[in-house]
């Protein structure tokens, strides 16, 4: 979730060097490729979970990711949505994700701290 849009990133299962960035709003890809300065086409899935993808590479990635981390520019992300009249309609669906893992605070099924850094290789 960004004040931009709701994304799903993933590296591509056949490419370890690209990455697809997926939306359920083709108007989030749109917005990305613009403020990111992506080339690359919007591909439509009608059946898929996400209908809307765009393939990217790695540095393409990076950029990205350094794009929305600079932008942000807000103490409260629920607040910044409510301000921006292209977001605000999803409120409450974010408050929703929101509210479902904030659930996980008080949870203990969940263990504090990870046994091992899952991101290092054996």
């Amino acid at each position: 979730m960004t004040q931009y849009g709701f994304y799903s990133i993933v590296q591509h299962k056949d490419d370890s060097e690209k990455f697809l960035v997926r939306a359920r709003v083709r108007l989030d890809l749109d917005r990305l490729k613009d403020l990111a300065a992506l080339t690359t086409e919007i591909v439509e899935l009608k059946d898929a979970d996400y209908r809307y993808r765009i393939e990217i590479s790695r540095d393409e990635m990076l950029r990205v990711l350094q794009w929305l981390g600079e932008a942000i520019n807000y103490p409260n992300f629920k607040d910044r949505i409510a301000d921006l009249p292209d977001q605000k309609p999803r409120l409450s669906q974010y408050h929703d994700v929101w509210a479902t893992m904030r659930g996980i605070n008080a949870s203990t099924s969940y263990p504090a701290q990870s046994p091992e850094d899952p991101l290092k290789s054996s």
